[in-house]
């Protein structure tokens, strides 16, 4: 073979992620599985999705008014605590208009 056969070499595709390889010989075919890890490594994993969705159908529930109270309560508590932890200190001062 005088010239290279460009037609018999193999794109090699590796992802890292899932310890996962496969050799690909069409390079069209291998085009669009770097174009599907690409885009499927960007956006929001589909778990997180389904997890957010079901805190979603949650918070529409009796128009979120019990899971807005749930998080408003709880930042508040956190808030409250984060300010007693400060005024500890006589380094750092918190501001009185807080009214924590």
């Amino acid at each position: 073979m005088s010239t290279p056969n460009y037609s018999s070499i193999l794109n090699l595709q590796l992802s890292v992620s899932h310890s996962r390889w496969a050799i690909v010989k069409d390079k069209g075919v291998h085009e669009n599985m770097m174009d599907y890890v690409y885009l499927n490594t960007l956006s929001v994993s589909h778990d997180t999705q389904l997890k957010a969705l079901r805190i979603l159908n949650v918070a529409l529930e009796k128009n979120g008014s019990e899971f807005f109270r749930f998080g408003y309560d709880t930042m508040r508590s956190s808030a409250s605590l984060s300010a007693k932890a400060i005024s500890i200190s006589p380094l750092l001062l918190i501001s009185e208009s807080l009214n924590l």
